[in-house]
This record gives structure tokens, C-alpha cells and sequence, in this order.
């Protein structure tokens, strides 16, 4: 009997039709179910399996279920999801019915009834090599077996037009048209929606990528994480869970002042001294931009003397830069994180105080203004209390 946390989950669907009436589908078979090709189940209910496999798409696919789901007990029965869920594709299909014909041939469970696609388009659709596994346990020679296996399948309710064995017992499938093209329906009928799910049950996640330095443009590396995070947050979100992307911008910290102090090293040059871009600086020719278009919107700068402000004014140029490139590339974010917010906002300070509260030993020296670094030695349930203050204290959570 399948484990609780296989069960399917319970969902609603609904549809509207061009009236804007709702109307919600009848009870039938959990998705879960259906994904757990190979296992024979039994509904509870007596009159309810009947009535749950009946409300099930096309007769080949209700004859199908009703021989697959036939042994084992399971509570999955009257779940309910949308119909088009409930309908077992022909990869389903024809995996389902070489599991049953593997079990009348005397295997037993479980029977990975893998298909893949054949190197050569013209062997077929799909083959398999489960007579090859199998053939051991069964004592059979993989060819005699591929043949058995063949003869027990039920063609038509697999959806497929020709069986044959190649090579050392390997079968080759050609599908039939009508069992591929019958998931266009569904497809169309879906719209949109098609491929979507509530797995992630509205949850809250937070998928922080790119999070780039603002000290320089964005290079081709950014572009791969924008492309990968961006993907992986429409993913989740097409699967039920409530995403927020963010970007968090490292706006603090040494490299930011080697940035400042390289603009300011570029002012001077403009203001005709000598140039001295400190160790570890930035050399790019964007540099000379940011000191030109300082200068133009300081006047009551004109040497580039406040690093505060030189500072401010650089990161808050290369980031309106990167948000347009982001923007041309097509990708969103719901929230921008500054690192020196974590300052301002007195979140190290509270948290060096979580630790030295928690008998933690901890330095701390001034470094970039505010920026303090602190080197501990910690046992594990000290430096879970500290994490968990931290936590706690921080404006958003972020999951990776």
C-alpha cells in the first residue's frame, strides 16, 4: 500500500466556458496515481472507482486505467484535479502496458519500464531494454523474452502500431498518430495554462541571482545567471509557489571604495594631475565616464574630494546601467537588496552584539566607515542563536 506522502494532493479545477459559468469536474484519479505507472491500484468505494474511471477522457484510456489500477489498495480516489491531469499520455500508456505484461511473464515489482528515444529516427518512436533486464530474473534468453513481451501487449491500447525486436532484445515502438496527436487537444484546450501545476501550494520563495557588484557593467557571465534565474523563478512560479526575484546589490564593502577612489583618481586627471588608481582599482574607460559626469553634476566638487559622495554617485549610475541592460534582456526582479542597508539600518551591529551575547568571541576593527569584520571561533548552538537573531532581524528572508 503506497505511503501517505505519495498520496496525491487534493485540488480543484475549474474551467469557464464563454458564458463565464464555472463549472468543477467530477472526482477521479489523483495525479500521483497516474504518474506511478507499473503499480496496479484498487479504488475503495465499490460504485466510486466505476464512477471516478468513467469521467476519465476516451475509452482506450478508461480500459487502460481500469486494468492498470486493478490490485493494490490506495486512497487516492476521489481527489479532485482537472481532467486534463488525469489523462495518461502515451509514453504512460505504452510504459503501463509493458509493467502489465512483464507481471503476466511472472516479473514483480517493482519493473522500471524505461523508453527512450531511438538514436536512429527510423528504428521508431521509442525502444526499450527491459526484456534485457528482466531476462535473468525470468531465466529467458532477452530476444525470446522481447518476443513474449510483445505478444502480451495490447497494441491498441498502448497506442502503438508496430512492435518488432532488434539487436540483442531491444524493442522498437512506432506510435500511432492518433495516440501522439491526441495531447494537442489538450494543449490547445489549455491554453496557457497547459503544463502548469500547485505543487508548491503558493509557499513564498525568494530566488535572488545575477546580484552583480556595481562596479562595472554587466559581461556575458551576468547574462548566463540573468537567463538560468530567470528560468528557474518562472519555473517555480508556474508550479504554484509565490516567487519573489531579487537582486542583491554587494553596494558596500572594499571593492565599492576601490571604486570610489578610482573615480576620484580619475577627476584629478581630468583636473590635469597626475594619475594614481590605487591597487586592486578599476581602469576601465566607463571610470573616466562616471568622473566626467561627476564633475558635471557637482560643481561644488569639482576635485572629487568627497568620497561619500563620489561613492554614492558611481554605484548609483552603474546600477541604473545594469537595470537597463536587464530590462532589454527581458528579465524582472520584485525586490533590490542593498548591503548597506545592513548597515544603516544597524543589522551588523545588533547581530555582533548576538554574539558576543551568546559568549561568542569576536574582534571588530573599522574598516570603509561603518563596515566592521568580525573573526570568531563558535560552538554550533551559539552560532545557531546568532544565525537565527540575524535572521529574524533581516526585512526578507532569501532562499537559494
Amino acid at each position: 500500500m503506497p505511503d501517505s506522502s505519495s498520496k496525491a494532493r487534493a485540488s480543484t479545477s475549474r474551467t469557464t466556458g464563454k458564458t463565464g459559468k464555472r463549472s468543477t469536474h467530477r472526482r477521479h484519479v489523483g495525479s500521483e496515481a497516474r504518474r506511478r505507472a507499473g503499480q496496479r491500484v484498487r479504488w475503495r468505494g465499490g460504485a466510486c472507482s466505476e464512477w471516478c474511471l468513467d469521467d476519465i477522457g476516451s475509452p482506450v484510456v478508461r480500459r487502460a486505467l481500469r486494468e492498470q489500477w486493478r490490485g493494490a489498495e490506495t486512497e487516492w480516489g476521489g481527489q479532485e484535479i482537472g481532467e486534463r491531469e488525469a489523462r495518461m499520455t502515451a509514453v504512460e500508456l505504452l510504459r503501463a502496458e509493458l509493467a502489465r505484461a512483464a507481471r503476466d511473464l511472472g516479473a514483480t515489482d517493482p519493473i522500471e519500464a524505461t523508453l527512450d528515444r531511438p538514436r536512429d529516427p527510423s528504428f521508431g518512436d521509442w525502444t526499450t531494454n527491459l526484456a534485457m533486464i528482466l531476462a535473468r530474473p525470468l531465466g529467458r534468453k532477452p530476444r525470446d523474452l522481447a518476443e513474449a513481451l510483445i505478444a502480451r501487449i495490447d497494441l491498441q491500447r498502448a497506442g502503438v502500431r508496430v512492435a518488432d525486436v532488434a539487436g540483442p532484445g531491444f524493442i522498437n515502438f512506432r506510435l500511432e498518430t492518433a495516440a501522439v496527436a491526441g495531447r494537442i487537444a489538450d494543449v490547445l484546450r489549455a491554453g496557457t495554462a497547459y503544463g502548469t501545476s500547485d505543487a508548491g501550494h503558493g509557499t513564498a520563495v525568494v530566488v535572488e541571482f545575477v546580484s552583480a557588484n556595481p562596479t562595472g557593467p554587466l559581461h556575458v557571465g551576468h547574462g548566463r545567471q540573468a537567463a538560468l534565474g530567470d528560468a528557474v523563478a518562472a519555473l517555480l512560479a508556474c508550479t504554484g509557489w509565490a516567487v519573489s526575484r531579487e537582486f542583491y546589490y554587494n553596494d558596500a564593502g572594499a571593492q565599492i571604495h576601490k571604486l570610489a577612489v578610482s573615480v576620484q583618481a580619475r577627476i584629478v586627471e581630468r583636473a590635469g594631475g597626475a594619475l594614481v588608481i590605487p591597487d586592486g582599482g578599476y581602469h576601465g574607460e566607463y571610470i573616466s565616464e562616471l568622473a566626467e559626469r561627476y564633475v558635471a553634476a557637482h560643481a561644488g566638487d569639482p576635485e572629487g574630494r568627497d568620497t561619500e559622495r563620489v561613492r554614492e554617485f558611481a554605484v548609483a549610475a552603474l546600477r541604473a546601467e545594469q537595470d537597463q541592460d536587464l530590462q532589454a534582456f527581458g528579465v524582472r526582479f520584485d525586490t533590490y537588496y542593498l548591503e548597506s542597508s545592513l548597515y544603516t539600518d544597524g543589522r551588523v551591529d545588533e547581530t555582533v552584539s548576538a554574539l558576543q551575547q551568546a559568549a561568542i568571541p569576536t574582534s571588530t576593527k573599522a574598516r570603509s566607515g561603518s563596515e566592521r569584520r568580525g573573526s570568531a571561533t563558535t560552538k554550533t548552538g551559539s552560532c545557531a542563536r546568532a544565525t537565527a537573531h540575524l535572521r529574524t532581524s533581516s526585512p526578507i528572508s532569501r532562499t537559494t
